[in-house]
């Protein structure tokens, strides 16, 4: 999938920062990442590292394929040394981290938002990971194909569909469209930034349903 890196992705931070300002980030906090490969040095090309710092972003990577017992505890160090003020990853990595924590009686002092993508987050990983790190999970729901996008407010009762990003449509069985609330259908969507890859009613597989009602929030986005 080709895209261009000088509107898709500039417009996807865009968007994604949006976000995370209803959940209190803003530019030069310091968060933890903890998704995927730890980014190497600058001027490298080694990709074996557990950890790395952004300092563009005033950001800590953590890799979450080394996530090992052992390895644990100089995460925990590493955490307590940099003090993040948010994290951003995925539901898996951030459940095994909190199991850690659980285990050994650490104790969240700094964390106050988490930011989550890349996975669906379950509702009793939610409760979880919430009750652990004493914050509230804000999740966003999008794909490498950037054709959909879909985060969380602050109010917690539905993904709003990013309508600047692209059209999200739901689907029956039948590829019929549809329109009605609380009824399961695939996620089908035309995102606005694939100039030279338009990605016309890309049809994920994902599943999702529109809400019952607006949100709280009053931004009237599509729920």
């Amino acid at each position: 999938v080709y895209q261009d890196q000088h509107t898709s992705y500039v417009h996807e931070l865009a968007l994604v920062y949006r976000q995370r300002c209803s959940g209190g980030r803003n530019f030069g906090d310091r968060y933890l990442v903890l998704r995927g490969n730890a980014p190497p040095k600058a001027g490298t090309k080694d990709r074996s590292r557990w950890f790395s710092y952004g300092f563009r972003d005033n950001a800590l990577f953590l890799s979450s394929y080394d996530m090992t017992e052992e390895n644990m505890f100089k995460y925990d160090q590493k955490i307590k040394e940099f003090r993040p003020k948010f994290i951003h990853g995925d539901s898996t990595s951030l459940e095994i981290l909190a199991r850690f924590m659980k285990r050994n009686s650490i104790s969240n002092e700094t964390v106050e938002a988490i930011f989550l993508g890349s996975q669906t987050i379950f509702p009793h990983q939610r409760t979880f990971i919430e009750s652990i790190f004493k914050c509230r999970i804000f999740a966003r729901y999008g794909m490498t194909e950037k054709a959909a996008d879909a985060v969380e407010c602050e109010q917690h009762q539905g993904y709003h569909a990013g309508m600047e990003y692209g059209v999200i449509e739901l689907l029956n069985q039948h590829n019929e469209p549809i329109e009605k609330n609380n009824i399961p259908g695939k996620v089908v969507g035309t995102g606005f930034d694939t100039f030279c890859m338009p990605l016309i009613r890309y049809a994920t597989d994902d599943v999702a349903e529109y809400a019952s009602g607006t949100c709280p929030c009053n931004r009237q986005s599509v729920l």
